[in-house]
C-alpha cells in the first residue's frame, strides 16, 4: 500500500424524522438532481469527508482507488 491508511466507514441507520430535517439542512447546500423523476431520487448511502475533503482530494491525486 501507499502508507495511506484505509477510509473508515460509520453506518447509521436514520429515522424518517431526521430524513427530513437531513434533507431540508442539506437544500441549503445542493442542487436537486436534474435527472430525477417527478422531483424524486433514490438515494441508498450518504457518504461525507472531513471538513476540508481529504478523501476526495486524495481520490483526485490517485492515492486511494
Amino acid at each position: 500500500m501507499n502508507g495511506l491508511k484505509g477510509r473508515r466507514e460509520l453506518k447509521h441507520a436514520i429515522t424518517k424524522a431526521d430524513c427530513y430535517l437531513l434533507r431540508n439542512n442539506l437544500q441549503n447546500f445542493m442542487k436537486l438532481d436534474p435527472h430525477g423523476h417527478d422531483g424524486k431520487y433514490l438515494i441508498r448511502s450518504v457518504y461525507f469527508d472531513n471538513f476540508g475533503n481529504k478523501i476526495l482530494r486524495q481520490k483526485n491525486r490517485g492515492l486511494l482507488s
